[in-house]
């Protein structure tokens, strides 16, 4: 329990604690007022059994005398009308604390897992090579909600019963100092008992709920993202018996927590009617069957009672859901703490290659991989060239793409822009020079206007530069004369609704209306048919006179025309040169196919 506080405790900002602390002072009172709306009906109910306690009790005859009331039934009416007023106070008191405590809550989730966002996406490309998407969208949307309310959420709900509980406990002393003592260490020891039992496995549960859980997400992704896969294979009871066991058993996890939490409320009922009828004979039997002395006691007692008791079975729900969270609180905790956040420069400006960028002796290995993917690549790229990538499948093209666009970092060597090298102070700048199109491109479920400019909001988007955009892609016709609402088509999830050449397209748009002075095409044109590809090429060409392209493909024409090639075999550099210089290769040729 105390582990899982502080872990709790160290997620919250300053603010939040601060807030918590606020929170304390509303429920002390709370507490106050619940014991006074108790004590208050004990006047009401001696007056009604004994109606001379006006004369024999110096307190009541003051007031009595005070407000110049002159009958029993007016004086019992103001004794009534305080006590509600009292009542009210507190029910008005619990309403409000109630109200700021589920608004602080809900909006932790958000700010919460915001944050989480916020941490994910800041961290190095390699650090999403490890973790499956699945997972990470798990915790942003569900675990945090697991956290916040079932792990701080009751831990708030833990001390506002305790305060309960021991205002309440303090006014029965004063009444019925051993009967109380013995009653309440009746049901503590019932509970603890209880909890002891459930402890340990509350707290496996809580772990083989998140995993279930992770694998349920996971199951989920997988198959919409391969739907098309999925149909056309026939696989789709794979995925149905597949899902059914890992909800099936997250259901039945969640059963068994909620039967932990909820079956000794039935027991206690049963244990308070046994300790209230009990207290009823003690208390008459000492009254020696005069019951218009034991009657204020047993209603203070009978009201208490019914505020004791939930407050008791609330305590102890809170301390199960809190064991129960207990694993997710630990995994956001190191989330949260362990992984940097830094903040990108917004006024960061893009940087252009003045005269070239160099690996040097650059050597990158994958985790857990033993052979490099890259061995020792030392290469130049001058300002306002053309540059050609080619190999076979696995020759390292793409991680030289990525070591470029500083997604990943060498294992050793250098990468130099204009001789400096490209580390995280300068990396942002460059980063932001640079327009990649890779071969799978991201389409957002939104309109073609803002998947051409993605990431800028609607207001800020130049239409006139989309259009110039689409015509340098060579999709501004088919976007003209074949989709009803033009730039303002949705193209779906991942782009469904338009062919695999037209979401290529849409990528070379995106990375010409961004205009920046670098463009990585990685297999951008694979899709595309032979003309299509050659205009876009042509459209290339023009624009590279003041432009560095890099150009990674398969395919000859594209890569043709290039001021050099570079040529990969098994993570080296085979070759480079034009493309009339590789040709003499053999082992180019064989390549090509010529």
């Amino acid at each position: 329990m105390l582990a899982t506080f502080r872990d709790i405790w160290g997620i919250l900002t300053k603010r939040d604690r601060y807030i918590i602390f606020g929170f304390s002072i509303i429920l002390i009172i709370q507490g106050g007022f619940e014991l006074i709306g108790v004590i208050s009906i004990v006047p009401l109910f001696s007056v009604i059994s004994n109606p001379q306690l006006i004369e024999t009790n110096s307190r009541l005859n003051y007031l009595y005398e005070t407000f110049n009331f002159t009958n029993l039934n007016s004086f019992l009416i103001f004794l009534t009308v305080c006590s509600l007023i009292l009542i009210s106070f507190r029910i008005f008191i619990t309403f409000f604390s109630n109200y700021l405590i589920n608004r602080f809550i809900r909006l932790r989730n958000h700010q919460i897992s915001l944050r989480l966002l916020k941490t994910y996406v800041a961290q190095p490309y390699k650090f999403f090579l490890n973790k499956h998407s699945a997972e990470l969208g798990k915790k942003i949307l569900s675990e945090v909600d697991d956290v916040v309310v079932g792990c701080l959420y009751p831990f708030i709900q833990l001390f506002s019963q305790v305060n309960i509980f021991l205002f309440l406990i303090f006014g029965g002393l004063v009444f019925t100092p051993r009967l109380i003592i013995f009653a309440i260490g009746t049901i503590l020891f019932f509970y603890g008992g209880i909890y002891f039992l459930l402890s340990e496995r509350t707290e496996n549960y809580g772990a083989s709920k998140n995993e279930l859980d992770r694998k349920r997400y996971k199951v989920i992704q997988e198959v919409f993202t391969g739907i098309k896969e999925v149909k056309l294979s026939g696989h789709e009871n794979f995925y149905y018996k597949e899902y059914a066991k890992y909800s099936l058993n997250f259901s039945q996890t969640l059963i068994k927590l909620g039967l932990f939490k909820e079956f000794p409320k039935y027991l206690l009922e049963f244990l308070s009617m046994v300790l209230i009828l009990g207290t009823v004979v003690l208390l008459t039997s000492q009254g020696e069957g005069n019951l218009e002395k034991v009657l204020p006691t047993l209603s203070a007692i009978a009201l208490g009672g019914l505020r004791i008791l939930p407050a008791i079975q609330k305590i102890y729900a809170s301390i199960i859901y809190v064991k129960f969270s207990a694993p997710a609180v630990k995994a956001l905790k190191q989330d949260l703490t362990e992984l940097t956040y830094r903040k990108k420069d917004k006024n960061a400006k893009p940087s252009s290659i003045k005269k070239s960028v160099a690996f040097k002796n650059v050597v990158f290995t994958y985790l857990n991989n033993i052979s490099p993917s890259l061995d020792n690549i030392s290469l130049e790229i001058k300002s306002n060239s053309i540059i050609g990538i080619v190999g076979s499948t696995g020759a390292g093209k793409s991680t030289i793409v990525d070591l470029l666009s500083g997604l990943l970092t060498p294992t050793s060597g250098q990468i130099l822009i204009d001789q400096i090298p490209l580390k995280n102070n300068n990396i942002e700048t460059w980063q932001k020079s640079l327009g990649y199109v890779p071969q799978q491109i991201f389409i957002a479920d939104d309109t073609i206007t803002n998947n051409i400019a993605l990431g800028i909001r609607s207001e800020d988007i130049d239409f006139e530069k989309v259009k110039i955009a689409a015509k340098k892609a060579m999709i501004y016709d088919f976007i003209m004369e074949e989709l009803p609402n033009k730039f303002n088509t949705t193209l779906g999830e991942r782009g469904v609704r338009i062919s695999g050449g037209q979401r290529q397209r849409i990528g070379l748009a995106r990375a010409f209306y961004s205009d920046p002075p670098i463009i990585i095409l990685d297999e951008a044109t694979s899709s595309l048919d032979t003309i299509t590809e050659k205009g876009i090429i042509d459209s290339l060409k023009k624009i590279s006179l003041n432009k560095t392209l890099i150009i990674i493909a398969h395919r000859l024409n594209t890569v043709r025309y290039c001021d050099k090639i570079f040529y990969l075999e098994k993570g080296r550099i085979k070759d480079e040169g034009t493309f009339d210089e590789l040709i003499k290769n053999n082992d180019f040729k064989k390549f090509t196919g010529m």
